[in-house]
């Protein structure tokens, strides 16, 4: 049985995704709302759109492409 509850990389993940709003809230203009785990991972709705952001964070480099697990379990959920 493998008790091994290792949550760093999960914790890391949430890290990267607050960062990247803090550069998202950098860069947009006034009049937006933003949201962490709303629509996606971050959105930002402007006055009749959302940009919609996915993120993947790893500690291992990976290639992404059409084979990527990754990317059709982003694209199914």
């Amino acid at each position: 049985m493998n008790l091994n509850h290792d949550a760093t990389h999960t914790i890391l993940g949430f890290e990267y995704q607050f960062l990247y709003e803090l550069y998202v809230l950098m860069k947009t203009e006034e009049n937006v709302e933003e949201f962490i785990e709303t629509y996606d991972d971050i959105s930002v709705k402007h006055e009749e759109k959302h940009d919609l952001f996915q993120l993947k964070q790893t500690s291992k480099p990976k290639i992404c492409n059409d084979n990527s697990d990754e990317i059709w379990r982003t694209i199914r959920n």
